[in-house]
């Protein structure tokens, strides 16, 4: 049980994980708090309002997302999504304007509760799914909606702009390089 305003403005701390054995987290529990979060807990009870994590992660035993979980976050650029997660609920990340990455490890692809679980976020957000599960996301009911933006975990991105193509090479949902190369000119 973690009380509410257990850890506000604990700026100076810089990653927190939260065990399995954990139940509970109170309102603005983690108000104003940055950098990683790591659960390792269902979020049924819990509100992360107001807090500034950057980087999220949902260990191996969570199996449920809360809805509204981290809704209205414009710190949140990346979210991990471990292996045995089930269903994540309504507005979980909406409006989660900078949230740029979603790396998912589930094979069978978590049931989205409701249709704003991913509204509002950034425009060039990719969600990285296992290379064996990308034609089960692209064609899931829940995912489809994200067709363009499912993307297997080791891949290539080429962007082609106004004057030059980028290629972004990414491993596991992270950025590992990119290279710019003009065109024309």
């Amino acid at each position: 049980y973690i009380d509410s305003r257990a850890f506000e403005n604990c700026k100076g701390i810089t990653s927190f994980t939260i065990p399995h054995s954990v139940e509970h987290i109170g309102f603005y529990a983690f108000y104003g708090c940055v950098g990683e979060l790591i659960l390792q807990c269902d979020s049924e009870e819990m509100s992360l309002a107001y807090a500034q994590f950057t980087k999220l992660t949902f260990g191996d035993k969570v199996r449920k997302i809360a809805p509204g979980l981290f809704k209205n976050n414009d710190y949140l650029l990346s979210v991990a999504i471990g292996p045995n997660v089930k269903e994540i609920g309504d507005g979980a990340f909406y409006d989660c304007s900078n949230l740029h990455t979603v790396s998912c490890a589930a094979i069978n692809p978590p049931a989205l509760v409701g249709k704003t679980v991913f509204n509002y976020n950034a425009s060039d957000r990719k969600f990285y799914v296992p290379e064996s599960s990308l034609i089960a996301y692209k064609t899931s009911e829940d995912w489809s909606a994200y067709f363009d933006k499912i993307v297997e975990k080791n891949t290539a991105i080429v962007d082609i702009g106004a004057g030059s193509i980028q290629i972004s090479l990414m491993n596991n949902g992270k950025l590992t390089a990119t290279q710019n190369i003009p065109i024309g000119a």
